[in-house]
């Protein structure tokens, strides 16, 4: 929905909002704008957005007309304004018309209710007044708590403490009390990232809007919601601020309808959002929402909500893979569950420095028997993961420098056959060897200071191991190149040189593999280009495999800053599509890949990603992926359907998966929808269907309906892959037909 701005414009000296949080518009719809990071409330008349008058005017310290730092305001229905000053923990009343300040609330300590003891408030971000009797309550935010303040000295406890239980909170920013409702409270609990209504008298919470801990760009979830109201219909009006938008929600719904922000990410058109802070109504019901990273007042004419206003909840997808990969000869239909398991990290995309949490991960690698070991960069550290063990073990330990033990920052990984980690030190411009059991490390590649010279490295952030010879090939990137390093003192230029879109170029290089069994053939990972690039061994020129050159998009034929590849005997690449938020399947000579992993919006629920950096497979062909920005590694699981008995077992395996999907996992919804193409004997895009995401209650992996349905995808697929002769086509062609056919049926029973 396109907004009108009312207050509030970029660039303008007199009118310019600098950090706009709050805003209240009077009965005569004049608009009051808290721009707290001038310390003032400017007031704008209908119509002009462009003139505002300053009506109050503080400054940074602790006398009565100062301030620490304002979080709320809100306004009496005599015209005076009040504020909460989260910084000093106080609340004034300023008189607008007799130009007098008082305290409301002095910032002291006070008798806990509950307790019987002192206690003290920390950081407030939020507050409501009873108007009629001036008890307040306060977002107590880092004490995870709502309080309610009786009187200058007593205060009760309503709800809250720290956690993700249903009477707990995580730095609750906002809430409302629905006083025509018999004080029903509705809670923005940020970082639960979640919306929790109390009814009166109980401190046991329902979650109406969100999922638990469960951040993401869906329609059922939020990404740190900052405020709320409620309508007298029950429906909610949500500012879900990481996400950039604003949901209407009705309780009891497990879908949020969008009202505006049409780009998670943040833009500044009529239609988009960057980080909005609060919300209110005037009295015709319009909607006013402070669009804190654009300075301005946003208004919205919600009473007649359109159809075309709407959007439909995302799912997600599970794409099946097209011919059988050699790495995978057990399976005659291979595919990957779509819920992955968290292997290391905070399943809820957490980070911090214990043994069980993650900071700034970079890269992972599989040992012997499955071990696994992950590129702690935030913490400079390499931590080992035991199967089934979420707590690491610490196998390098450094810290920041340049000395043989310390990284200025570690970017890639990987490990010799002889069980030495070599670390690419990307700010140093080195590589380091560590033997298995030392942290201290000695110089195999670069150490030659920053440069282009060929024995010199400039930011590299990839490289290949040949585990048996120990030779390396480096993505020099920004020197835009792949060299090979045999020694200290043998280094080839093998690929590029210079920077730029042509076929002998790169740009941000990202990652390389290289095939070591055909001939050291080369796949370039030229993320600035958003292709993958072949680069046979004497070769000046590549040839791009995946993506289009110079095009950044999120089609099946597209790629978007692509961080890694890796490819199996069979001539299949396995890509980590960071900007799409995905893990793609794509086979040599295809114009367009297949999602195996990941969904259509980015974010901490089990079948999504936040720009994965890395991939491996294990021995038994699970694919564990470096989920970056969610501070995790999750596997996804290997699931193998022989193909002689797909089409007599298709109708059980459904029904039996469907029903250990139900009592194994909480389904977010039950909408189910079918994307379908022609079926014909040519390359077309893969028939996918699309799911609900479904959480699990426990370790135990769940396999969604769309894991069964997307079976009857194989054969298209395969038909480009390996197609030969007129009757297998035909073949083929009848059989995805009766699959398809028999899925439909099973959906609408």
């Amino acid at each position: 929905m396109n907004g009108s701005t009312v207050a509030g414009a970029r660039g303008s000296v007199s009118t310019y909002l600098s950090s706009p949080k709050m805003v209240v518009i009077d009965n005569t719809s004049s608009i009051y704008v808290l721009n707290s990071g001038s310390y003032c409330v400017w007031k704008f008349f209908p119509g002009n957005a462009t003139i505002g008058t300053v009506i109050i005017k503080g400054s940074s310290g602790k006398n009565i007309k100062q301030f620490s730092s304002i979080s709320a305001m809100t306004m009496d229905n005599d015209g005076n304004i009040f504020f909460l000053d989260s910084g000093s923990t106080r609340i004034t009343k300023w008189n607008i018309p007799q130009n007098t300040t008082s305290l409301v609330i002095n910032g002291s300590s006070f008798l806990n209710s509950n307790t019987g003891s002192n206690d003290f408030l920390l950081n407030p971000l939020g507050m409501f007044i009873e108007m009629n009797t001036m008890i307040i309550w306060i977002a107590d935010t880092n004490k995870h708590r709502i309080v309610k303040w009786l009187n200058q000295t007593t205060v009760q406890i309503i709800v809250g403490c720290y956690g993700t239980q249903s009477n707990q909170f995580k730095y609750p920013y906002n809430f409302f009390v629905d006083v025509e409702n018999n004080y029903t409270l509705y809670v923005a609990d940020t970082y639960n990232h979640r919306i929790q209504m109390f009814l009166k008298d109980q401190t046991n919470g329902t979650t109406v809007a969100g999922i638990t801990s469960y951040y993401g760009t869906q329609l059922n979830q939020l990404w740190t919601p900052t405020a709320i109201l409620v309508d007298q219909n029950q429906f909610m009006y949500i500012v879900d601020n990481g996400n950039s938008r604003i949901l209407q929600w009705k309780a009891g719904e497990q879908f949020g309808k969008l009202i505006t922000g049409t780009y998670t990410s943040g833009g500044s058109g009529s239609d988009q959002l960057s980080n909005p802070w609060s919300l209110t109504f005037d009295t015709i019901g319009r909607l006013y929402v402070v669009d804190y990273g654009n300075g301005r007042i946003q208004m919205y004419n919600i009473t007649c909500l359109s159809t075309n206003d709407t959007m439909s909840p995302l799912s997600s997808t599970t794409t099946t893979t097209t011919t059988q990969p050699n790495a995978f000869s057990e399976c005659d239909t291979p595919i990957w569950s779509s819920n992955g398991i968290t292997e290391a990290g905070s399943s809820i995309g957490d980070y911090g420095s214990d043994s069980s949490h993650l900071n700034t991960v970079y890269d992972l690698w599989l040992g012997s028997n499955d071990t696994l070991y992950v590129l702690d960069s935030g913490n400079y550290r390499v931590q080992l993961f035991y199967p089934n063990q979420l707590s690491g073990i610490t196998v390098i330990k450094s810290s920041f420098g340049s000395s043989p033990n310390q990284f200025a920052l570690m970017h890639a990984m990987a490990i010799g056959s002889d069980g030495s980690i070599h670390i690419l030190d990307s700010t140093n411009a080195r590589l380091l060897r560590f033997p298995r059991g030392s942290s201290n490390g000695t110089i195999v590649a670069g150490g030659n200071g920053v440069g282009s010279a060929l024995n010199k490295l400039n930011y590299p952030f990839g490289f290949f191991l040949d585990p048996i010879t120990l030779y390396i090939w480096i993505a020099d990137t920004t020197n835009c190149r792949v060299v090979k390093w045999m020694s200290k003192t043998n280094i080839t230029l093998v690929a590029g040189g210079s920077c730029g879109p042509e076929a002998d170029q790169f740009l941000s290089l990202y990652d390389v593999f290289v095939d070591t069994d055909d001939s050291n053939t080369i796949y370039a990972v030229d993320a600035g280009n958003f292709r993958i690039q072949q680069w046979f061994q004497g070769a000046t020129n590549g040839t791009t495999v995946a993506g289009q050159s110079g095009v950044k998009g999120s089609g099946l034929t597209q790629l978007s800053d692509p961080s890694a590849v890796v490819l199996e005997k069979s001539k299949i690449m396995y890509i980590a599509d960071a900007g799409n938020n995905r893990i793609l399947r794509w086979i040599i000579g295809s114009n367009y890949g297949s999602v195996i992993v990941g969904t259509d919006s980015y974010g901490n629920l089990p079948t999504q990603l936040y720009r994965p950096q890395r991939l491996r497979f294990d021995s038994k062909g699970n694919l564990y992926v470096l989920d970056n920005m969610n501070y995790r590694v999750q596997k996804f699981s290997l699931i193998c359907y022989p193909s002689t008995a797909i089409s007599s077992q298709l109708s059980t395996s459904y029904s039996s998966s469907a029903t250990s999907m139900a009592s194994s996992t909480k389904s977010t919804t039950t909408t189910t929808s079918i994307s379908t193409s022609t079926a014909t004997t040519s390359s077309t895009e893969p028939i996918t269907l699309s799911t609900t995401t479904s959480i699990p209650t426990s370790s135990t992996e769940s396999i969604t309906s769309s894991t069964i349905v997307a079976m009857s995808t194989v054969l298209q697929g395969s038909t480009e892959a390996s197609a030969t002769s007129t009757s297998s086509s035909f073949s083929s062609f009848y059989l995805k037909i009766s699959l398809t056919i028999i899925l439909i049926y099973h959906l609408k029973d």
